[in-house]
């Protein structure tokens, strides 16, 4: 689950259609939001972005619904802010640091984004894209650094840095092989 932003809820993204807000004291449904998500769509956790809250939903073979919720009141059912949609599956859990979220699809394709829960701007607007190679199938860690700086394990250990319109691999940083421990 998700911690809703306040702390006093949790978001849980249910199996379909549907995600659920429990409040922690006493433990129970505060309010229960309709999301239309199909059955088995959804592979990584909720996360909590400041205001909003992602869900990313796979609802096609070959991409996902990154869709952003607005949370700001968990004791009811929760505003959609914005939807996009990117080129393959999301199985690996995005990260967030600061304003700047990465996520990495399937087919090594990472989309970079600026988060904002600003009621004039609220939700995603992209940063760029950068894909890797076709046929790589494995797990993909990401780990976020300083810098605008990220660092990819999946094919082989990268390090990219996110400029103001794209994704850019620093090519000193390439070590081949596949990480068998998720980064730290």
């Amino acid at each position: 689950p998700a911690v809703a932003p306040g702390g006093d809820h949790l978001l849980v993204a249910g199996e379909s259609a549907l995600l659920y807000s429990l409040s922690i004291r006493p433990l129970e449904v505060a309010a229960v939001t309709f999301t239309e998500h199909p059955a088995g769509s959804v592979a990584v956790p909720l996360l909590t972005m400041g205001g909003l809250v992602l869900l990313c939903e796979n609802d096609q073979l070959e991409s996902c619904r990154l869709r952003s919720w607005d949370a700001a009141r968990p004791q009811e059912p929760l505003v959609e802010a914005n939807v996009v949609r990117i080129e393959g599956q999301v199985v690996d859990r995005p990260v967030l640091r600061g304003a700047q979220l990465v996520v990495a699809s399937t087919g090594e394709r990472l989309t970079a984004y600026t988060v904002s829960d600003n009621p004039e701007k609220k939700g995603l607007a992209l940063v760029g894209v950068y894909k890797i190679q076709d046929g790589y199938g494995g797990p993909m860690q990401l780990a976020l650094g300083p810098d605008q700086q990220f660092w990819l394990a999946s094919s082989a250990f990268r390090r990219f840095q996110v400029l103001n319109d794209s994704i850019r691999l620093d090519q000193n940083s390439t070590a081949p092989g596949i990480a068998s421990q998720p980064l730290q």
